[in-house]
């Protein structure tokens, strides 16, 4: 899918290199194994801040990174019963519903 995306015609340095990113980030270990540490990192940045939807995104997004890098569930289901927990709170039903759609692979 990289490989098609990279061939593509008419694409702007931005879309090629956030291309570039989605590539080392799913395809390298290394490249994932950072991007889980930054996620990750911003996640407690996030739980200091106090802000529930930020938080309730990027647990998604860690529970997804963890999951990809360790093929492992139950991390990835912990963390996305946080961010749904954390959406119902804020009334979020977007987020709710996106988080729930995020954690369907690990139920």
């Amino acid at each position: 899918m990289f490989a098609e995306a990279r061939a593509l015609d008419g694409l702007g340095p931005p879309v090629r290199a956030f291309i570039e990113a989605c590539h080392e980030f799913y395809c390298n270990e290394p490249g994932l194994t950072q991007g889980t540490k930054a996620i990750a990192a911003y996640v407690d940045v996030c739980r200091r801040a106090a802000d529930p939807r930020e938080l309730a995104f990027w647990l998604v997004q860690l529970g997804r990174a963890e999951a990809e890098l360790t093929l492992e569930q139950e991390l990835p289901a912990a963390l996305f019963a946080e961010a749904i927990e954390l959406a119902r709170s804020v009334g979020d039903l977007r987020g709710e519903g996106s988080d729930s759609s995020g954690s369907g692979r690990f139920e």
